[in-house]
């Protein structure tokens, strides 16, 4: 059994489906993906509808998000087959081939290290972007259609500033390094082509393959030699409601692990802790300077430039990222007719750990999710330096001079005691515009072994201390 239908447990159920004397249940507490999400554009329309979005928020911030609702950020998350690919911006981008390595180090287990991994990307990638080569990519994978975003505005004015400042146009789902790149999206023909599209719709057929949409997992029953055995769950169909314990060798999937993994802590797992939240501030490259011998092996700031309509943009911030009603409307006042663009500031690798805890036993109730965003010095620097690099890029490359790009010469509301350009007004900008860059990380450690004192499972997904239980979200931070 895989419990809930994102891409990680999709992936898994089709692995052992395949075999037919293997016969595998797929528990999902959504429906089929609304057909409203295959239209790329549609994204943002669709959040915060509650049969197709887990609408997660934060607790209020004290470090950051100052600029949000009640300081809160939003954590939109995929319900239905499909999971977040149905929701997400489709953006198509491994990590760094050293993250690999590092997983490899911390669980003990060379399976791990991105050379013996990266077959599985090629497996799984139908590419047919800008950047193909042999080595990097495959055309023949059986999942994901991969193509590269449009040559739009800006593009052009982008990569030649890179270059005046020193950095090649590279792949960015090669072998990641300080860059200039258009981003690879998971579109086909104008179409979202998510986990549902890639692996679930094309084996609909296998009879040993039984999806239960719309039943929602409240337990898992352990033996007395702490064995998974059953799950109790919930499952609407229509005019009834069916609650029904089914006895399998049980995969959790991250939404149920968050929920239900605390029970064990009694012997000494460590959950729901020490999670990591990437953030982003609207305003590749390395830019830190006192970085461990590791973190300089790969970029840790991402900047993603994309033009803005500013009569609709503060709209669009209200609804995807919480943002005070006006406040960016009244930032933008006066520029309705001008062109404007904006860049993502994205803190790739941050040093902040928050946590997520069970608010009761009631499986049903919201989590608390408190990401502590900018709790460490180090990543409010880094934040800082990635603005300044994206304002040095603008005011003084000649690409973005010929069109008269600057810095909007006005304060950002709740930083005006501070002068313009400057570190502290750049780190008041930062902490007022905080959002989420999604993929959470750090509840279910990956270690190696029940000696580690962080791991929750084990290099083979294994949570310890129980038998026929695995686990998932296990990144560690």
């Amino acid at each position: 059994m895989a419990v809930g239908a994102g891409f990680d447990w999709i992936s898994l159920a089709i692995s052992l489906s395949s075999n037919p004397d293997y016969r595998v249940l797929l528990l999902e507490s959504g429906g089929n993906p609304n057909p409203l999400q295959n239209v790329p554009a549609y994204f943002q329309s669709l959040l915060h509808i509650p049969e197709i979005d887990y609408g997660y928020y934060t607790v209020p911030q004290r470090n950051a998000c100052l600029a949000l609702k009640k300081h809160r950020s939003y954590w939109p998350r995929g319900m239905g087959l499909g999971g977040s690919s149905n929701l997400n911006t489709m953006i198509w981008q491994r990590s760094s081939p050293h993250d690999y390595d590092k997983w490899a180090k911390l669980s003990g287990s060379d399976e791990w290290k991105f050379e013996n991994i990266f077959t599985n990307f090629k497996n799984i990638e139908d590419y047919h972007g800008q950047y193909y080569n042999e080595k990097w990519h495959s055309q023949d994978g059986q999942g994901i259609y991969v193509s590269t975003a449009a040559h739009g505005n800006l593009v052009d004015e982008f990569f030649e500033a890179g270059r005046e400042m020193g950095y090649p146009t590279k792949d960015v789902n090669g072998n990641q390094e300080s860059s200039f790149s258009r981003l690879d999206l998971s579109i086909k023909d104008g179409r979202r082509f998510g986990a549902y599209q890639g692996f679930l719709e094309p084996v609909f057929n296998r009879t040993n393959l039984h999806i239960y949409r719309f039943a929602r997992v409240n337990k898992i029953h352990l033996g007395k030699d702490n064995r998974a055995y059953a799950v109790t769950y919930k499952r609407h169909v229509p005019g009834q409601l069916i609650a029904k314990t089914t006895h399998v060798n049980l995969a959790l999937g991250p939404k149920t692990a968050f929920r239900k993994l605390n029970t064990f802590s009694k012997q000494g797992l460590h959950l729901a802790s020490a999670m990591a939240a990437n953030a982003v501030a609207t305003f590749t490259v390395h830019l830190s300077e006192k970085e461990a011998e590791f973190w300089n092996k790969s970029p840790d700031i991402q900047c993603r430039l994309f033009p803005a309509n500013p009569k609709t943009i503060h709209e669009a911030l209200e609804v995807a990222a919480n943002v005070k009603p006006g406040l960016v409307r009244k930032y933008l006042s006066g520029l309705e007719e001008k062109d404007i663009f904006m860049v993502n500031v994205m803190l790739g690798k941050p040093s902040s750990r928050g946590d997520i805890k069970l608010a009761s036993t009631d499986p049903l109730e919201s989590l608390i999710m408190d990401p502590k965003y900018f709790s460490h010095p180090d990543d409010i620097r880094r934040m800082v330096d990635g603005m300044k690099f994206t304002v040095q890029m603008v005011e003084n490359t000649k690409a973005f001079q010929r069109i008269g790009a600057r810095f909007t010469s006005r304060h950002f509301p709740g930083c005006e005691k501070y002068e313009l350009k400057t570190d502290q007004y750049y780190e008041c900008c930062a902490r007022h515009m905080t959002f989420t860059v999604y993929h959470q990380s750090g509840t279910c450690t990956m270690g190696y072994g029940p000696d580690d004192p962080k791991a929750v499972v084990d290099y083979k997904l294994r949570v310890l201390y129980t038998k026929g239980l695995r686990g998932g979200a296990f990144e560690d931070p």
